[in-house]
């Protein structure tokens, strides 16, 4: 059966908002997949105002960990380069903060 006969609600994060768009009937899957494509690109492209034209970016998913120790991992990595003498420019920041109950 579809998720619409089941359920009356549904929800995500992140890509998974648009997961659930489509099990829902909200959307269908055909623009989902041109949405998530220009999502992808629009996210690639402002990574180039931070690290410059040639930088792709990275994300890094760290658990389980407390915030306070991301944000110090953070703190690390960018005083480290600092010292580097590296002339990159160099950013880290805590993106998003999970559920320790995730599963």
């Amino acid at each position: 059966p579809k998720l619409q006969s089941i359920s009356r609600y549904a929800l995500g994060h992140s890509i998974g908002q648009i997961t659930a768009l489509v099990a829902t009937g909200a959307l269908k899957f055909s623009d989902a997949i041109v949405f998530v494509r220009q999502r992808a690109e629009a996210m690639q492209e402002s990574v180039k105002y931070v690290g410059g034209p040639n930088e792709t970016g990275k994300m890094i998913a760290l658990m389980p960990i407390t915030p306070v120790l991301a944000a110090y991992i953070c703190a690390e990595l960018q005083y480290n380069h600092s010292l580097s003498g590296n002339k990159d420019i160099f950013f880290c920041d805590v993106a998003n903060i999970n559920s320790t109950n995730k599963s």
